[in-house]
Parts: C-alpha cells; sequence; structure tokens
C-alpha cells in the first residue's frame, strides 16, 4: 500500500464494496446536490454499501499506511 490509498480502494481489498459501488458513490458525490460537501465514505453508507464499522475500519488502515509513511 502507498500513503495515497483511496478509502474505495482499501474498501474494495477489505471485500466489502465493488468497483461499481464505489465508481456509483464517486458519481452520487460530484454529480447531485445530495452528494455535495460529503465525503465519499459517508456517501457508500447512505447508499446502503458499507457500514459504519467498514468505514472506521478502513479509515484506520488509511491512517496507519499515512502514519508508516510520514515515518519513513
Amino acid at each position: 500500500m502507498t500513503a495515497s490509498k483511496f478509502i474505495g480502494q482499501i474498501l474494495i481489498g477489505l471485500g466489502v464494496i465493488t468497483h461499481s459501488e464505489v465508481i456509483e458513490a464517486r458519481r452520487v458525490q460530484v454529480n447531485e446536490d445530495k452528494g455535495k460537501n460529503k465525503m465519499l465514505g459517508e456517501i457508500m453508507m447512505e447508499l446502503g454499501y458499507i457500514t459504519e464499522k467498514d468505514l472506521q475500519h478502513a479509515l484506520n488502515i488509511q491512517k496507519t499506511v499515512r502514519n508508516k509513511a510520514v515515518e519513513t
């Protein structure tokens, strides 16, 4: 993993979401008023693709990866 690992990539890697679902959530984020000013993980939860537990797990992984990159 690299420090630029995106939350969608992490969730796909964990097997809790598909690439198509990430693309759909991103489409909502960019193109729909209900997606404006929302984080992608929040949108994925609203769409029912992931749970809050899934998101927290992925965010913890993302944070760990970024912290390790800063250390090197």
